[in-house]
């Protein structure tokens, strides 16, 4: 995966370098990746830090000399690096800001942990009011209009003729109701993809309604 190193101070002021590469070494040794210059880039060691990708994670190491290496102003000898990290080699020593597209990241990361943000992102944004999917599914199995077996989960995509979701589905669970955050039924189970979890199908309640028809009038008094 590229990703981009701004420098901010030392000999490489102004300048960016890009690579593409699984490991990036730092420091003044001409035969690193990011090579520094000895005399004007003091604090710099020769072989200084490294950076390591795996698990779709850029992971710096300090290679454990006099300086250190500090990102974001604290010292670290590893850590997961961010976008817009800013990291400095030896107290005193060149910054470089680290920068690497949102959308290559998110292209490498697995399915679900782009499902796991996407859940943290929905509890972060919604605002509405919350409800009790046990005590909905209670009450409905006491009138006995259901026999359940509940989970939860979020969405993962929508399209008019169907809504995918994470909550975990059973062999035989078609037909069941899927719930939104205010206990409305906005669709009906209806596939599951084995052997792929968070891969599950329900019809939107819409057009379920518009097989069912119109419902019956209200019987007069």
């Amino acid at each position: 995966m590229r990703v981009t190193f701004v420098h901010l101070s030392g000999s490489k002021r102004g300048r960016a370098e890009t690579l593409d590469l699984d490991r990036i070494r730092i420091g003044s040794d001409p035969g690193n990746e990011i090579a520094f210059d000895p005399a004007a880039d003091a604090p710099v060691r020769p072989f200084h830090a490294a950076i390591q990708f795996a698990n779709c994670e850029f992971i710096l190491t300090d290679l454990r000399g006099s300086g250190g290496t500090f990102v974001n102003d604290r010292q670290v000898e590893e850590v997961i690096l961010q976008d817009g990290d800013v990291l400095e080699f030896g107290l005193g020593g060149p910054k470089v800001r680290f920068r690497v597209r949102p959308e290559e990241r998110a292209a490498c990361l697995p399915f679900r942990d782009i499902l796991d943000d996407s859940k943290a992102l929905a509890r972060a944004t919604y605002r509405g009011p919350r409800v009790d999917f046990q005590a909905v599914a209670e009450e409905l199995a006491r009138r006995k209009l259901i026999r359940p077996a509940t989970t939860g989960g979020f969405l993962g995509d929508v399209q008019p003729h169907q809504l995918t979701y994470d909550a975990q589905t059973a062999a035989g669970g078609s037909g069941g109701p899927l719930f939104d955050e205010r206990g409305r039924v906005i669709a009906v189970n209806f596939a599951v993809l084995q052997g792929f979890p968070g891969a599950n199908y329900g019809v939107p309640i819409r057009l379920a309604l518009d097989l069912l028809g119109p419902p019956p009038p209200k019987a007069s008094r």
